[in-house]
């Protein structure tokens, strides 16, 4: 039975080595992004539990802001690279070494900028935790650059095909962070030490997988002059896009700090936000390794591939259900047993935070493929309409419902990101039929 099993799996893999190649690829790369998963879980609940709200507050708010920056600095490159990469292989060197060298300089000018709001644009002196927020944006921006680059050396891995060069750095270094700040935080070290060991962590997986990379790629820091205009002109338009997409997760955080001003809340909330990311993960895993042989699908004008936005959100539509019961049912109970009574606001979040993130995911799969076919434009107008609505709605929703009112957004952001993508999507492939 085993050797029939073997030679149907042959069989398949040569008759659909596109597929093949999806699965044993996501395979690799979503295994280890559950490892990751669940040490970064198990990591939150300890910063939280012995931080306290407050603390945990001003985590929340500032990995919103660095993750925002990190997202603004790809300039398009987690969607351009694997399709360069998927369709060139080696030949993508050039593209390769222009991409990294842009991601690195915006990610050091990011740096640099939020390093000057927070010296002078945030007011050390004031009684609402103007010192803690200054030095926690300080602290992050180490953090920012080399997370930054990993996540390019992650992107490359998958492109190339190869998760598992990224995927073993990825689970070692995760897990030594864990272990050294479980540590910490037993012997009652503070937000600030904790902020100091992400950023080494970051560098660490940055030095263990670029050479990795190298070994694929010999690349090095260079900004080539054929490759300059994709990079930079149609990045940018992807990047922009891609970033207004992205707030739609991180913006919230950053909207109730700044309506409503209570820390404390923003950590309840920023926990509950976490928990149910730490939940979809692997959605966006699976998407971010179809990336390589979408590419090649949508070169080859094969009309299946609109198929994979329609699949991915029907999959996303059917945990909405599930996860709003189990949240429902075993939040509060399960977040107070474990964190005590002070997260109990955490635990009432979490059906809500959880349809937040499945909500905001559905339209990746319209997404990467109106930005294989070159509709930059209407997938930047679909992601920019969702941040509209949402900021639009943030104010009276946190007035009418409390905290949970800046989710209400974020998911009403969501459901008309993914409207208007799936209608772009299929008027797209509807003029393409005509032509």
């Amino acid at each position: 039975m085993i050797t029939g099993l073997r030679l149907v799996g042959r069989d398949l893999g040569r008759r659909y080595p596109g597929v093949v190649s999806i699965g044993r690829n996501a395979a690799t790369f979503v295994s280890g992004e559950w490892v990751e998963v669940l040490l970064r879980a198990i990591y939150a609940l300890a910063i939280s539990r012995f931080l306290g709200p407050s603390d945990y507050g001003w985590w929340s708010y500032g990995f919103a802001v660095s993750a925002i920056c990190i997202t603004f600095a790809g300039m398009g490159t987690d969607m351009l690279l694997p399709k360069r990469i998927g369709q060139q292989g080696r030949g993508a060197l050039a593209f390769m070494e222009t991409s990294f060298t842009v991601r690195l300089v915006m990610l050091l000018v990011l740096g640099l900028v939020l390093g000057s709001y927070a010296m002078l644009g945030v007011d050390a002196a004031s009684d609402d935790g103007g010192a803690v927020e200054q030095a926690v944006l300080l602290l992050l921006i180490p953090s920012i650059v080399f997370r930054g680059l990993s996540n390019w050396l992650r992107v490359a891995s998958i492109g190339f095909e190869q998760a598992r060069l990224s995927v073993r750095p990825m689970v070692i270094v995760r897990t030594t962070e864990v272990i050294i700040g479980l540590g910490l935080l037993f012997s009652g070290t503070g937000l600030f030490t904790l902020l100091a060991l992400h950023a080494t962590s970051w560098l660490l997986e940055t030095a263990l997988i670029l050479p990795r990379i190298r070994r694929l790629a010999p690349m090095g820091l260079a900004i080539r002059a054929e490759e300059v205009r994709e990079v930079v002109r149609d990045g940018a338009a992807i990047g922009l896009a891609s970033a207004l997409g992205f707030l739609l997760f991180g913006l919230p955080v950053v909207l109730l700090k700044s309506i409503i001003g209570e820390i404390e809340l923003v950590g309840q909330f920023g926990l509950a936000m976490q928990l149910a990311m730490f939940a979809v993960m692997a959605l966006l895993g699976v998407s971010a390794v179809a990336q390589a042989v979408l590419s090649r699908a949508v070169a080859r004008d094969d009309r299946r591939a609109q198929l994979f936005g329609h699949l991915f959100m029907l999959g996303c539509l059917m945990l909405i259900v599930p996860v709003w019961l189990g949240g429902s049912w075993l939040g509060v109970p399960v977040v107070t047993f474990l964190l005590g009574k002070q997260y109990e606001v955490a635990g009432a979040l979490l059906p809500v935070c959880f349809v937040l993130a499945i909500t905001v995911t559905m339209a990746n799969g319209y997404w990467q493929t109106l930005v294989l076919r070159g509709r930059i434009l209407l997938a930047g107008l679909a992601n920019g309409a969702a941040v509209a609505t949402m900021v639009a709605s943030a104010a009276p929703l946190l007035a009418q419902y409390d905290v949970a009112g800046v989710a209400y957004a974020a998911i009403i952001g969501g459901i008309v990101r993914t409207g208007l993508m799936a209608a772009f999507v299929t008027a797209a492939s509807r003029v393409q039929k005509l032509t």
